[in-house]
């Protein structure tokens, strides 16, 4: 509450005061006059203005000496939630006997009340994925929030019932690699394999080198005489480790930059990376191909499911899995070992071998060689230019 107090306003207010005053000066003075000072305009609005002061200072006095009294220190609460964010596991494949443990994770937490109407605290755990809150007892509701930049998925949300004088640990481990293998399944569903588009015109292929956590990715497009047309260069901030059979959750958005920057949009898509030749027929080239719309072929150096067998196709073998022909193991010319090619998206797994032949002069298919060239030269420039190590 705001008061306003002038001179004038507190003349009656103060009147006592004020004649008792220059009355007991003027006994000691032997003035015949005991109020002649205050008749005198200019001595009556010092005085006025001086017990308008006075009046101000109490106030306040007397306000904060009412406020200290009302405030009383709230005894901190000794119930809440305690615990440790982890994620794991951390392992592609968990063998008995083999330690894959889980790791820390910090995450930004939100806490609601018991029917999500309320925000009650926000709060983030520490790098160690430790912490411990306070809460008055009751239900609430505990929303892990997912990174501003991406990266691990985080916890399913969950209620949690807080009882009086007690800390209640929660926040389960992020079932990290259960979870993402969970997505890849069910956008697996999406992917054709039945081819999906007309002689293609224009093939471009991906690729990336790394420098810490910087991503150099180049796409090139080419002809369907095997000539260049195109080549665009993106770097970009990663912010997902490499873990083996999850390469997408790294790559994808270092190669949609990249392919987003080609002035004409490839008819097909090569990948440096599986497609259906994948655990969970999904790799980084089916991946790209749903997010991206596009026909996708991967083409991978090192073998990842599947088994090698049955008649050969040339020079090509075909690679089932369960019994079904997922792609190709193909050795071009001048190569001692194989690629294993398979298709991605909208591309059957005889369009991906045949168009991966054709675009291919030594050792690889030509967009993904100048790719990779390109990519590793940036990448080079870098550590150069930085004295990095990595």
């Amino acid at each position: 509450m705001l008061v306003h107090l002038n001179a004038d306003t507190l003349s009656p207010l103060f009147s006592i005061g004020i004649v008792a005053w220059p009355y007991a000066g003027s006994k000691n003075s032997g003035s015949a006059e005991p109020f002649a000072s205050l008749r005198r305009p200019t001595e009556w609005r010092r005085v006025k203005t001086i017990a308008a002061l006075a009046l101000i200072a109490a106030a306040a006095a007397l306000f904060f000496a009412c406020k200290g009294g009302e405030e009383e220190e709230t005894p901190p609460l000794t119930s809440g939630i305690e615990g440790q964010v982890l994620i794991g596991p951390m392992c592609p494949v968990v063998q008995e006997g083999t330690p894959c443990p889980d790791q820390p994770y910090q995450a930004t937490i939100v806490v609601w009340n018991a029917d999500r109407t309320k925000k009650v605290r926000t709060f983030e755990t520490g790098s160690d994925g430790r912490f411990r809150v306070p809460l008055a007892p009751g239900e609430y509701y505990i929303d892990p929030q997912p990174p501003d930049t991406g990266g691990p998925p985080t916890p399913i949300p969950q209620t949690v019932t807080v009882p009086a004088d007690r800390f209640v640990e929660k926040i389960e481990g992020i079932p990290l690699l259960a979870r993402l293998r969970a997505l890849q399944e069910e956008v697996a569903a999406r992917v054709s394999v039945e081819d999906d588009f007309r002689d293609p015109k224009i093939v471009a292929g991906v690729d990336a080198a790394y420098v810490g956590d910087i991503a150099y990715v180049v796409a090139a497009s080419y002809d369907a005489g095997v000539d260049p047309i195109e080549v665009v260069v993106s770097k970009v901030a990663i912010d997902f480790p490499y873990i083996p059979t999850y390469l997408a959750f790294r790559e994808l958005p270092a190669i949609e930059a990249a392919v987003r920057k080609l002035r004409r949009r490839p008819d097909v898509l090569l990948i440096d990376g599986h497609g259906r030749l994948h655990p969970a027929r999904f790799g980084v080239a089916c991946h790209a191909g749903v997010v991206l719309d596009l026909p996708t072929i991967g083409v991978a150096k090192q073998p990842l499911e599947g088994r090698v067998g049955g008649p050969a196709r040339g020079d090509a073998r075909p690679v089932r899995i369960e019994g079904r022909i997922e792609g190709f193991a193909w050795t071009p010319p001048g190569r001692s070992t194989p690629l294993y090619v398979s298709p991605g998206h909208r591309v059957s797994a005889a369009s991906a071998l045949a168009i991966v032949r054709r675009m291919t002069r030594h050792l690889a298919p030509e967009p993904l060689c100048v790719a990779d060239a390109i990519a590793k030269k940036r990448k080079n420039e870098e550590k150069r230019e930085t004295g990095s190590e990595m």
